[in-house]
């Protein structure tokens, strides 16, 4: 499969016009990745997610023009209070279906554009990202299509987010795409960006999406990734974040579709005072998969991090929850914690959580806690006391559990969008039992 991949970067790179120092980071980056290679089924960072799909199937590069079942999927998921809307279509920016801002402290770049004439992007581009030892970070390094440069300026407050979204069109071969999200907000700034990920139904895809994302010096960023994808889509996220002095980032993932989805946050604490909560949620059922592993380091002293996943899993699907937080000698009076809570409705489906602390420094204040079971019969007892059925005593109390994260995403639409979307899987998993 490794040679597959060299001779489609070959054909994928004929032609092409860029920077050298692009097509110098293109090079070594697959040379990383032949290096590397896909993980192992012995790899224990993998033991719960198997890579065969990716090992046997042909996956291809595909542009596409109109399509009303894109313009379809697109629509539904347009948020009106976003200030741009950025669609990515089979890794590459649709210019037609997007919208750029007119904010004069925001900047919105497709990363192509920024490619041909920002010479400050290599200093951005892959700096944050480990590429040369992670495996699909190497691969979205070396065939990255397109993407999105996010620049907020200093001390700039945008009212509404950056909204990206991502689609698999679908096609008689499996599509891969390779898109890139590159993020800076200055010193004193606050935004959003949010980004959805979407798939036309039936189609096999790939979508290998990289993040880079830093947030200076007393800034605040908010940062919202939502999957819908459908059955044989498959969603690879890396998000690689640095956090300065006072900084505050705050991230919610929600996977609420049907394929595979592995998404590895990695976040650096890196100045004193900065600050990360980072929210996840996932509602699965049938065979899907949802696999999360994140990593929060604090470097620095007097950083705060906060993790709390929910799962909610029927059918066969799985849901992973594999969180380390390590804590540097010099980051004294760092205040850490992990929380994953799951709930389990089918008797096939799946949970495996694994929460770490690796501990370094002596004057700290670090905890973490996992659960999984069943709902709790006293609480559906009481319910259908009350006049409830067992069906909505379910639905009321597998609502209630995954509301904590919901109501903590900030923009109010996107906000009442995942409540909305929550809502329907929960109805389409309790109708499956």
């Amino acid at each position: 499969m490794i040679t597959t991949w060299r001779s489609s970067h070959a054909a994928f790179r004929d032609g092409a016009v860029e920077p050298a120092w692009l097509a110098t980071l293109r090079r070594d980056a697959l040379a990383c990745f032949e290096k590397v290679g896909f993980p192992a089924p012995r790899d224990e960072a993998w033991r719960y997610t198997s890579l065969q799909v990716f090992k046997v199937t042909p996956f291809v590069h595909q542009d596409v023009g109109a399509n009303a079942e894109l313009d379809a999927l697109v629509a539904a998921q347009r948020l009106p209070s976003a200030v741009a809307e950025i669609v990515i279509v089979n890794g590459r920016i649709d210019a037609a279906r997007s919208r750029y801002p007119t904010d004069p402290g925001l900047t919105v770049r497709p990363l192509s554009a920024a490619v041909a004439s920002d010479d400050t992007l290599p200093q951005a581009f892959g700096r944050l990202a480990p590429w040369r030892d992670v495996a699909f970070i190497a691969l979205n390094t070396a065939f990255v299509q397109d993407g999105v440069v996010v620049q907020v300026a200093k001390g700039a407050d945008i009212a509404g987010p950056v909204h990206v979204i991502l689609v698999s069109s679908g096609g008689a071969q499996p599509i891969v795409a390779n898109p890139r999200l590159i993020v800076q907000a200055d010193a004193g700034s606050r935004a959003s960006v949010i980004v959805s990920v979407l798939g036309v139904a039936g189609a096999t895809s790939l979508t290998n999406l990289v993040e880079e994302l830093q947030v200076g010096p007393n800034a605040e960023l908010h940062h919202h990734v939502l999957a819908l994808q459908p059955a044989n889509a498959n969603l690879m996220l890396n998000s690689s974040v640095r956090v300065e002095r006072d900084g505050r980032y705050h991230a919610l993932a929600a996977w609420l579709g049907e394929g595979l989805v592995r998404h590895e946050p990695r976040v650096v604490l890196a100045e004193p005072g900065a600050s990360a909560h980072l929210d996840g949620l996932y509602v699965l059922d049938g065979s899907a998969h949802a696999d999360n592993r994140v990593v929060v380091e604090h470097v620095a002293p007097r950083c705060i991090s906060r993790q709390t996943y929910k799962g909610v899993m029927s059918g066969r699907s799985k849901g992973v929850f594999d969180g380390t937080v390590i804590v540097h000698r010099d980051a004294q009076h760092t205040d850490a914690s992990q929380d994953s809570r799951n709930v389990l409705l089918s008797d096939d489906a799946e949970a495996n959580a694994k929460p770490r602390l690796e501990i370094y420094a002596d004057d700290v204040k670090c905890a973490h806690g996992t659960t999984v079971g069943r709902l709790d019969p006293e609480q559906l007892n009481y319910l259908r006391t009350r006049g409830i059925g067992l069906a909505d005593a379910r639905r009321v109390l597998t609502a209630a559990f995954v509301a904590e994260v919901v109501e903590r995403l900030r923009d109010e639409p996107a906000r009442d969008r995942l409540r909305r979307h929550v809502d329907a899987r929960l109805n389409k998993v309790m109708e499956a039992r």
